[in-house]
């Protein structure tokens, strides 16, 4: 396998730089704490929430999907692409719109009928002059660096920011353990260079595999993430479902070349279930990469990377990481340059077409 590229490729330089801007991005939400009551306490009132987002925002928001989930909310996430066209929009309902540029088309033309319809926005973006942060009843910045191309930061920081603003909407009444936050986001840092090794010095993101990203719960996020980078840095096809829908079907198509990322849960008997899954798959010819906590001494697939410890709910935040790694490790040894975008736009803001 490649070894650890200088740093003058951006997307390495963007992935090291994400605790920083966790860690900065935080301090900003921290400023802007009266409008986060705010927001959450007008979202608390509403019957139901969607959020929206696309491409990356729309994987970020499944985390906070799921966290509102978990707090009795009845919450949906829809992809901007999709609501853009949607026959009909629902006055009663509390709309978070993700967009790290608030500019994309599909956001825009949804911002457009939120208005026309005088239905209020909450707006989670990282461009304050956008159309989607000018529209919008409240408006809560990332206040992050802007990637090179590729969502990096981008990505984690939306996660970061969507969670805190679910903390406002369900436990606005307990404090935010922000200490704790930077204390995980710190000992991601420390870990990053070590899973980097761990991922040249194995085949797991060499070419010619298949891959599949499977997460539950909150690391459904993380998987979805997953496959948009192999995607975008790597330049290769990947699939996403739920950990147990692979059981119903898609395990057929296991060979040698088939490489499985499991995203474990932190739930007893289910983390047991598919620690037993990535054993099964592994004797039957593939390989698995096994994220979570709680691994370092325990080898339980081909690759296994340990998170640090940290309330479950916040895993999202920084458990796309490794895979973030893997990509890069797919694109040198593949030829593929992961700074360069050879297709998409960093903000699409024309409809048909490439």
């Amino acid at each position: 396998m490649t070894q650890a590229e200088p740093p003058a490729y951006h997307y390495l330089r963007d992935l090291y730089g994400q605790p920083a801007s966790l860690i900065d991005s935080y301090a900003g939400l921290v400023e802007q704490w009266p409008v986060l009551l705010e927001a959450g306490a007008w979202l608390r009132e509403r019957p139901y929430v969607f959020i929206v987002g696309i491409g990356s925002s729309y994987n970020a928001a499944l985390a906070l999907e799921r966290y509102l989930a978990d707090h009795g909310r009845l919450v949906k996430v829809i992809d901007a692409s999709e609501l853009a066209y949607a026959p009909q929009l629902f006055p009663a309902a509390g709309y978070i719109i993700a967009s790290r540029s608030g500019a994309s088309v599909e956001i825009v033309r949804i911002v457009q009928r939120c208005q026309e319809a005088g239905i209020p926005i909450v707006a989670v973006t990282n461009a304050p002059e956008s159309p989607l942060a000018q529209a919008a009843h409240f408006s809560i910045e990332m206040r992050s660096v802007f990637d090179h191309q590729i969502s990096l930061r981008m990505y984690t920081v939306m996660v970061q920011t969507l969670l805190v603003l679910g903390h406002t909407i369900c436990e606005a009444e307990t404090p935010f353990p922000g200490e704790t936050l930077v204390q995980s986001v710190t000992a991601t840092r420390d870990r990053i260079r070590t899973w980097q090794f761990q991922i040249e010095k194995n085949d797991f993101f060499g070419p010619g595999h298949v891959y599949y990203m499977l997460g539950r719960g909150v690391n459904l996020s993380g998987a979805h993430a997953a496959r948009l980078l192999m995607e975008e840095a790597a330049k290769t096809s990947a699939t996403v479902m739920p950990t147990g829908a692979f059981r119903h079907g898609p395990q057929e198509s296991l060979s040698r070349q088939s490489h499985i990322v499991i995203w474990l849960p932190n739930d007893v008997p289910l983390r047991g279930h598919d620690l037993e899954l990535a054993a099964s798959i592994e004797d039957r010819g593939g390989q698995c990469m096994v994220i979570g906590q709680g691994l370092q001494a325990r080898d339980v697939a081909a690759l296994t990377i340990d998170l640090p410890t940290m309330p479950p709910y916040l895993q999202p935040i920084v458990d796309i990481v490794p895979v973030q790694l893997g990509a890069y490790v797919h694109a040198l040894c593949t030829g593929k340059d992961p700074d360069v975008l050879i297709h998409c736009p960093y903000v699409v803001t024309t409809e048909g077409g490439l």
